[in-house]
């Protein structure tokens, strides 16, 4: 059992759903709808406590199958009012605690291994272990796709939805790029660490491949038909990677205390030494009006084929590439900082 989130109408509703087997697969099945708050069927009878309306709780255990009232509690515990969870909370850790799952059997390990489609265990990889590397997925203990177990594809995504809530907006299109594992169509060294340096064209028509072909895949849809369409739990995905730069990477770290590190040692920088704008433009190779006016995307877009040619893997000069960097990383700070202040 699960809540589902997904929007209707503009608006974000709820239902509680459950994934029951059908001929051999899992599919999902609605119990209870909750409209748009989840929290108007939670009863405060007064002091710290709370209880789930009866009729909907009556409800979902006639519409399903081994309904436990804990497991819907713990369903709405978000929504619980935020001064009754926060004196609640360390009850309701405990009692989490001594509900701990059993070790997996056999049969278990065998199905997460075997029946979870290979981007579910990427993207778990990624999620749970922050791994780009998906190339070692065969080490991987089945333990860490529990949450997959006999789940249909609805629970799935929207265990998904759940979890990449938590990326930071430089952290999305490297887990995109990483479980649909685009480094393999690339033969540059800087495809494993930094994709920032790739070619953005060929990127991105890669990228749209892979994601087309994921849309296409019956296996990762079963039981239902492919969608005819881009399947609106697949288009957070294109948004992730056209929306949102790719973040630091450990190998330009690395070339960037390097820089500072040689420069320190022969000639330190005076305090608050920057870049000038005019620098900036020269570097980005646009006038200076011109760049100071570019979108985000716009000028990820640029850096991404400038980061090619500089990019010393490729023949390039090593100072150029970090002053690229520095410039990028000064330009989409001022973007941000600029749309704070709206």
């Amino acid at each position: 059992m699960y809540l589902a989130r997904f929007l209707h109408s503009g608006l974000f509703r709820y239902q509680i759903r459950q994934s029951v087997p059908d001929n051999g697969v899992y599919v999902s099945r609605t119990l209870f709808d909750l409209g748009s708050d989840p929290g108007s069927f939670i009863v405060y009878p007064g002091g710290n406590s709370f209880y789930l309306d009866q009729d909907m709780v009556e409800t979902i255990e006639k519409r399903g199958r081994d309904i436990s009232y804990q497991e819907l509690e713990n369903i709405f515990w978000p929504f619980v009012h935020f001064s009754i969870r926060r004196k609640l909370q360390g009850f309701h850790n405990r009692a989490q605690s001594r509900h701990r799952p059993p070790p997996l059997h056999e049969a278990e390990k065998e199905f997460l291994r075997s029946r979870i489609h290979l981007v579910d265990k990427r993207r778990m990889n990624y999620l749970r272990l922050g791994s780009l590397d998906q190339s070692r997925l065969g080490g991987v203990p089945p333990q860490l796709y529990r949450p997959l177990l006999y789940a249909s594809r609805d629970e799935i995504e929207q265990h998904f939805l759940r979890m990449e809530m938590e990326l930071k907006a430089n952290e999305r299109a490297m887990y995109v790029y990483s479980f649909l594992h685009l480094r393999r169509f690339f033969s540059e060294i800087c495809a494993g660490t930094m994709p920032q340096g790739l070619d953005q064209d060929k990127l991105d028509e890669v990228f749209e491949e892979q994601l087309c072909a994921l849309n296409a895949d019956p296996d990762f849809w079963t039981p239902e038909n492919p969608p005819s369409s881009l399947h609106p739990y697949l288009v957070r995905y294109a948004i992730m990677f056209f929306d949102h730069p790719f973040g630091p990477s450990p190998f330009l770290d690395q070339v960037l205390q390097d820089f500072i590190a040689r420069h320190r040692f022969h000639n330190p920088p005076p305090k608050k030494q920057g870049m000038s704008r005019d620098e900036m433009s020269s570097i980005f190779e646009v006038p200076k009006e011109t760049l100071l006016s570019m979108s985000a995307r716009q000028i990820t877009r640029r850096y991404r084929r400038l980061a090619k040619k500089h990019h010393p893997d490729q023949g390039g000069d090593q100072e150029t590439f970090v002053r690229l960097n520095l410039a990028y990383n000064w330009l989409l700070s001022r973007i941000k900082s600029r749309s704070h202040r709206k």
